[in-house]
């Protein structure tokens, strides 16, 4: 086993057991279907879910350079416990968390791959998946759940220090229906960002000390968070959510002018949300019916996509991959659109 695989493993095996939940254990076959779906999204230069993975569950992760190893991935999903309220079900801001932690899960596969861009992009599978409706409370058990007794050190006949359960290597695997997980975010390398001027947010952007990209685009029905951004494939352009609450575009090359903004700065917008109607939102999560911001239009009700393109334009397109200027519904340089 390579170095960031074992790292990876005993990432989620040292949070698992915080929460009672056995170790898992490696499958050659989610092994190859994680290094497969990894070099998908590095080939595409983007990250999304796979369609077509047997009823795995799929953690994804991109970061600007190379992997420094395994364990980066596994904090960045784990981090999302500060948002999760225990006993209540799945949230696309803590789906990540849930199925790391996940009791039922048992085999886990781990792949990366580098794309031309030069990010890399890093996919788990898991199996049996986690994030089920109905199953959270006996799945996701709250810190300092004990493990359960076959996981527990033997008693030995003479004293010695108690070893943990450790996880094993295996070739099989398992098939479970769900699909849940969304969005990847990488942990900021600076606490906060709150009142720092945009040309340190930029400069925090570009020289990877504020991580959170979630690559170029956003499908339809998913959310951007506080510190996550969109940034263009030639890394130019970058659409963030800052924290006063502000959606704003900027460009590298212009030290913290912006392009487009929402003037949200209220201190109470954490969340850019493209519904499934696609209208662009800003909201605070806990009223998301009564946004900050909307977009004059909408899609239509059909699939849709927000793009942060290389020509510096944020732009809404209707369906799934055609970004012909007639397909635009929505535009940072033309609101009227």
């Amino acid at each position: 086993m390579n170095a960031i695989t074992q790292q990876c493993l005993n990432a989620h095996n040292e949070y698992r057991r915080k929460h009672g939940a056995p170790p898992l254990v490696i499958s050659d076959s989610l092994m190859r279907m994680a290094q497969n779906w990894a070099q998908t999204n590095a080939n595409a230069c983007q990250m999304y879910h796979s369609s077509n993975r047997g009823g795995a569950g799929e953690n994804l992760y991109a970061t600007s350079g190379g992997l420094s190893n395994g364990k980066d991935p596994v904090d960045c999903w784990y981090n999302e416990i500060k948002d999760y309220r225990y006993g209540s079900g799945f949230s696309m801001a803590t789906g990540h968390f849930t199925q790391v932690v996940w009791k039922g899960s048992t085999q886990l596969g781990v792949g990366w791959a580098r794309g031309r861009n030069g990010w890399t992009y890093f996919c788990c599978n898991y199996s049996p998946a986690g994030n089920y409706q109905g199953q959270f409370t006996a799945n996701v058990l709250p810190l300092g759940t004990p493990l359960p007794a076959s996981c527990q050190p033997k008693e030995k006949p003479a004293p010695t220090e108690a070893k943990p359960c450790q996880p094993a290597i295996s070739s099989s695997s398992g098939s479970t229906s769900a699909d849940a997980n969304s969005l990847v975010t990488k942990p900021i390398g600076r606490s906060s960002y709150n009142g720092a001027n945009p040309s340190e947010i930029v400069q925090a952007i570009f020289n990877g000390r504020l991580g959170n990209s979630m690559g170029n685009r956003m499908n339809r029905g998913l959310h951007l968070s506080t510190n996550q951004y969109l940034m263009s494939p030639n890394r130019q352009f970058v659409a963030i959510l800052q924290e006063d609450g502000n959606f704003v575009v900027y460009n590298k090359d212009k030290s913290g002018q912006a392009s487009f903004a929402t003037g949200t700065n209220n201190g109470r917008a954490n969340q850019i949300q493209l519904r499934n109607d696609g209208h662009i939102t800003v909201i605070d999560k806990s009223n998301p019916e009564n946004p900050f911001w909307k977009s004059r239009r909408n899609a239509d009700g059909g699939d849709c996509f927000l793009v942060m393109q290389d020509d510096g334009n944020l732009v809404g397109y209707k369906g799934t991959n055609d970004t012909s200027p007639s397909n635009a519904y929505f535009s940072a340089w033309n609101l009227n659109l």
